[in-house]
């Protein structure tokens, strides 16, 4: 869940720390991330807010939120706002998008069993 609260306080971690498979380097070319700073053998070394944002990158995407919307709630973070408001828009944005969705696909569904009752074997007319 995405919480105003989703801030919280973590030190220097390394790109170990990540795992494979977060997408760190997608996320610093998209800046999402800072650029992380290299040790002398090479490993990558990420800020304090880097985890926050990766988890933040991560709950949205859950919720479907893009990275351009994420990308301006990090904006907000480091302004120092709290982006309660926006998330809230965005989440309710999102709901309204996924009602849409189900009333489409339950349309759908409904065209689907009609053609089916139809389409038959026993029913089919040859031509």
């Amino acid at each position: 869940m995405v919480t105003c609260s989703s801030v919280i306080s973590t030190s220097g971690h390394s790109g170990g720390q990540f795992g494979s498979g977060h997408g760190g380097h997608s996320l610093i070319l998209s800046g999402i991330l800072p650029r992380p700073q290299r040790r002398p053998n090479g490993y990558r070394v990420y800020g304090e807010d880097a985890l926050t944002y990766l988890r933040l990158v991560r709950q949205t995407q859950a919720l479907g939120i893009t990275l351009a919307d994420t990308r301006e709630l990090i904006h907000l973070m480091e302004q120092h706002k709290r982006p309660c408001e926006r998330v809230h828009a965005l989440v309710a944005q999102r709901l309204r998008d996924v009602d849409a969705m189900l009333r489409e696909l339950t349309s759908l569904r409904e065209t689907l069993r009609a053609t089916l009752k139809t389409t038959s074997p026993g029913k089919c007319k040859r031509t």
